[in-house]
């Protein structure tokens, strides 16, 4: 744990009006070098046996918003976790939308689980949030396929260009204009590769949604375009809906506690990767063993990872949007070096856990063979 002058942990240093049971600690940004990030995490952190739930807060909150969700999280046996979003809070930065802000509350959740690891056999970790946040948890379960055990989404903005669309009152276009860069009409592909509707594909955890039918601030239908796509064969049962008569925006928690509640049982941990799976990159994917980032989220690709008799092998083909160079990260020994078969590497970076490949002429098809234990 770093220290300050006076040998005083960081994770220890409280500005004013630190909620009563959480924590707040600083992180840097690991996509943004330099960035000073914040999030609030309950006291319960130092039970090594508790799973630790992520809970984004909404549009315009920040964490310390989100208090009452966080003690009844607490209460139901978890370890609370809530990062402030990039210009939100204590965290520095512009917010995105559910863009690259996400990578951020995965650093809060590494930073935590470095610091109060979890003992072996303990659930989870597990993701959620509300309105916003729920906007934040259908595009998290998209870029971070296998992160985490189980997702819960209430009230949540599942298709950012709908949501743009039936703000009549204009009270979320503003930020929306400036957040993602302009209109759905100009910039389809930037709210495509924020919303969870569009993502679906990618989805290898199970997502449980609860949304009012009375909401007026994200409606309904939000929630009414996933439940249409559960049966669909690909997503095997992963996704449950719930729809509440008479709730409005705020959804009580007597209709959400007692989902998370079943969360360890059910989902203790979370599914591993295939050796046969084909994804959607919306700007940027992360596996897990392998991570792309096309540094932007005007771009997205498709990203194919196959075992063959020669070998696993990855291939990433290009589906629209304009981005120079790809980043392809393997997490692996350096010395196991992957083998390029299309596309030109520019630059490598290799430390002890990963080594990262930035690739040219990547939109003309990219092919690397990889080592074979890199699979889980």
């Amino acid at each position: 744990m770093h220290a300050g002058p006076d040998n005083v942990p960081f994770a220890l240093r409280q500005p004013p009006g630190t909620p009563k049971g959480f924590r707040r600690f600083f992180y840097t940004s690991r996509v943004q070098p330099g960035l000073m990030l914040s999030a609030l995490v309950s006291e319960n952190v130092e039970d090594p046996s508790l799973p630790v739930f992520v809970f984004h807060h909404g549009w315009h909150q920040e964490a310390s918003s989100n208090m009452d969700y966080a003690e009844n999280i607490v209460r139901a046996g978890f370890v609370s976790l809530h990062p402030d979003m990039r210009g939100r809070g204590f965290s520095q930065g512009a917010p995105d939308a559910s863009g690259y802000e996400l990578r951020d509350s995965v650093d809060a959740l590494q930073f935590v689980m470095d610091r109060y690891p979890r003992s072996d056999g303990t659930p989870g970790p597990y993701v959620g949030g509300a309105s916003g946040g729920g906007g934040n948890t259908y595009s998290m379960v998209a870029h971070f396929p296998y992160r985490f055990a189980a997702a819960l989404a209430l009230c949540g903005i599942s298709d950012y260009a709908l949501w743009y669309e039936n703000d009549s009152a204009g009270c979320y276009r503003d930020e929306m204009d400036d957040w993602i860069g302009g209109s759905p009409r100009d910039f389809r592909r930037r709210y495509e590769n924020r919303s969870g509707l569009h993502l679906l594909r990618n989805l290898r955890m199970p997502l449980y949604v609860i949304h009012g039918e009375d909401d007026d601030a994200v409606p309904v239908e939000h929630a009414q375009k996933v439940e249409i796509r559960r049966d669909d064969e690909r997503f095997g049962g992963l996704i449950e809906v719930q729809i509440i008569p008479g709730a409005g925006h705020s959804i009580p928690p007597e209709h959400w506690l007692p989902v998370l509640s079943v969360l360890p049982e059910r989902h203790p941990l979370g599914l591993l990767p295939g050796r046969n799976e084909v994804y959607k990159v919306p700007g940027y994917v992360d596996l897990g063993f392998l991570a792309v980032d096309l540094g932007t989220m005007a771009a997205d690709a498709v990203l194919e990872v196959a075992s063959g008799a020669g070998g696993p092998r990855i291939g990433l083909t290009h589906s629209g949007g304009t981005a120079p160079v790809a980043r392809i990260t393997l997490r692996m020994d350096p010395d196991a070096a992957p083998d390029v078969l299309s596309g030109e590497v520019v630059h490598a970076e290799s430390s002890p856990a990963e080594t990262s490949l930035y690739v040219t002429g990547w939109e003309k098809g990219l092919s690397l063979k990889i080592p074979g234990g890199i699979l889980p």
